[in-house]
């Protein structure tokens, strides 16, 4: 997924999309209720999602490859003209929340992701009981501030901070 190229992550604008997600949240849950092991979190990923070509450090790569996630996507296109509250540059959030509801249709209470994906939202949007945000801005360079902005916007915090907490 770091070197986006339109085929490496799900289109969330087709339906399609969505009815994968719809089928495997459902049988995952199930292969937990069968094993006595309930399905209580979820972690929806949503870092990454994005073209890092598009950051610093990346001049030299050509402009056609420089282009948003899903911006040249016929149907995230026709879902502008369906849907008024889609917003293009919001695709992320708009996954996200996607998910979340099918987890909460599923009875599954909490749905965990990196800050990347729910940034721009806030916890009311959600339907799940609980939503925890993976932090990993550095602390050193000043993500105190965006862990005090997710604090604020009713995310649950589990810290992941690089420069003292992330083991990769």
């Amino acid at each position: 997924i770091q070197f986006y190229d339109r085929t490496s992550i799900i289109n969330p604008c087709l339906d399609s999309s969505v009815r994968f997600v719809e089928k495997l949240v459902k049988e995952v849950n199930q292969m937990h209720d069968q094993a006595g092991v309930p399905l209580d979190s979820y972690h929806f990923g949503g870092d990454e999602a994005k073209n890092i070509l598009l950051g610093a450090g990346y001049s030299s790569y050509p402009d056609e490859l420089k282009q948003q996630p899903f911006s040249k996507s016929l149907a995230c296109q026709a879902k502008v003209f369906v849907d008024s509250s889609f917003d293009p540059e919001k695709i992320a959030n708009y996954w996200a929340i996607t998910v979340n509801r099918i987890l909460a249709e599923n009875g599954i209470g909490e749905m965990v992701a990196w800050e990347d994906g729910l940034r721009g939202t806030t916890k009311d949007q959600y339907g799940t009981q609980s939503v925890a945000v993976n932090f990993w801005e550095t602390l050193y360079w000043g993500g105190i501030d965006g862990l005090a902005n997710i604090a604020d916007d009713g995310f649950d915090i589990i810290m992941s901070n690089p420069d003292y907490l992330y083991f990769d």
